[in-house]
């Protein structure tokens, strides 16, 4: 890492840390961009990794978007199918005139089933963080025999 001054001639002041470079390599991983129709807005995920794998679906949470999970994605991608879902009124999925956490859940089975991660032989798993933690517990308890596990962080 590199430590940077804030300004010109404060060398003993804060410093700016960069990333570290196995975070710079895994944000500049492009993943494959794609959306599913669910009750009206399309909703956008990325995905990594290859299809044939175990599905793994990342759920942001409330305010933020699919992106978020960058960083980590491609670590995952080496075991998985990884997909990140733009929940509905975040990221780049459309808005809705109301929204109800059975419909977040819809989102996130309509996202498994577009990636094909019913496909293969082994289940998904959802991991959820934060409000996307949240919808993930309801996800589990509608779709459970559909899932190989939910993951709760946060």
């Amino acid at each position: 890492m590199t430590d940077f001054p804030l300004a010109p001639g404060d060398e003993e002041g804060p410093a700016v840390t960069l990333a570290p470079g196995w975070f710079l390599r895994a944000v500049a991983i492009e993943p494959e961009s794609r959306s599913v129709e669910v009750a009206g807005a399309r909703i956008h995920y990325l995905r990594w990794g290859d299809p044939s794998k175990p599905g793994l679906l990342l759920v942001h949470g409330n305010g933020a978007h699919a992106r978020w999970w960058s960083f980590v994605a491609p670590f995952l991608a080496r075991e998985y199918s990884v997909a990140a879902i733009d929940i509905s009124g975040m990221g780049d999925s459309g808005w809705r005139e109301e929204y109800t956490l059975e419909v977040f859940s819809q989102e996130q089975i309509a996202v498994c089933e577009d990636a094909g991660f019913f496909a293969g032989e082994e289940p998904p798993i959802i991991v959820g963080h934060s409000f996307g933690g949240f919808i993930t517990i309801l996800t589990g308890a509608l779709y459970g025999d559909r899932l190989a596990g939910t993951i709760i962080v946060d």
